[in-house]
This record gives C-alpha cells, structure tokens and sequence, in this order.
C-alpha cells in the first residue's frame, strides 16, 4: 500500500467559506424579514385592495416566510440552536408595523434584479 495516500493533506479537500455573518447581523436580518411579513400579510388581507395585487402579496408573502424560516435555521448553523430561538422570539416581540406603512411595490426592474 503506498503512503502518498496517507500523506495527502486532507485540509486541502475542504472548500474555503465565506465568513459567517454576525449573530447581531443575522438577528436584524430576521427582524427585517419578520417586519416584512407582518407588514405583507396585513395587506394581503385588506379588502380594499385588488385581486391581482392580493395574489401578488399572497406570493411575496410565501417566500418571506421561506426566508424568514431559512435564516432561523442559518442561525442554528452557525450559531446554535438556541441562540436561533432567541433571535426568533426578539424578532416576534419586538418587530411592530405602524398603522399606516405600505409594503414595498414590485416592478418589472426589481424582480429581474
């Protein structure tokens, strides 16, 4: 059996990462996201607006919430699970929406970006 298996430095096989964002960093993401959701899902729901600005809300709102949960777990990568928990319940305590704020409008230019 040759030894220049043995020797081959297993490090070298590892892809290099990009460097972990901070909990503090990752935490206002997810409050960000949450504000957003929060703020989606009270138009969603309003009557006044129309059919097709509904679906379009209805369908923002599903991949907020895709995100929203997929930084929770990118929490609990990075920094643990509990610490994820607690960033979810600072985001659902804290988060408010003022009565009167809007969810941001969706162009043609913002959804090819």
């Amino acid at each position: 059996m040759s030894t220049a298996i043995l020797d081959f430095p297993a490090i070298d096989l590892v892809p290099e990462q990009a460097p972990k964002e901070s909990l503090a960093t990752a935490s206002e993401k997810l409050a960000a996201l949450r504000y957003l959701i929060v703020l989606t899902a009270r138009w969603e729901s309003a009557e006044g607006e129309e059919p097709e600005r509904r679906e379009q809300l209805r369908s923002d709102l599903v991949l907020l919430r895709r995100q929203y949960f997929d930084k929770i777990d990118e929490i609990a990568m990075n920094h643990g699970v509990q610490q994820a928990m607690d960033a979810k319940e600072g985001a659902e305590r804290n988060v408010t929406v003022p009565k009167g704020a809007r969810p941001p409008l969706r162009t043609p230019e913002a959804e090819q970006a």
